[in-house]
């Protein structure tokens, strides 16, 4: 099975955003929100029909931002980071 024109951008899209991520010059933040863009804007002005249908909406990209594990797991990160670079051990009081 050959992967269609959305699966081909999508996966040069990735290429991309390796590359952007391994640039010192560009702030992850920014290259991560280029990504994004890059994909929401690809998608709604050649959307992915399937079965006659439109399979992916601009909106689903989105879905799991709000996921409860996702906030949890990022909470816990952020957590971890700041007592790392407070020089602190991670859980110690």
């Amino acid at each position: 099975m050959t992967p269609d024109a959305h699966g081909i951008a999508v996966l040069f899209l990735t290429v991309l955003a390796l590359f952007l991520f391994t640039r010192d010059k560009i702030p992850l933040e920014s290259s991560s929100l280029a990504i994004l863009i890059i994909l929401v804007v690809g998608f709604e002005i050649v959307p992915y029909v399937k079965d006659g249908e439109r399979a992916l909406e601009a909106a689903d990209f989105f879905a799991g931002f709000g996921n409860e594990a996702l906030v949890a797991v990022d909470d816990d990160l952020h957590g971890v980071g700041h007592a790392t670079a407070a020089g602190g051990k991670p859980g110690v009081g």
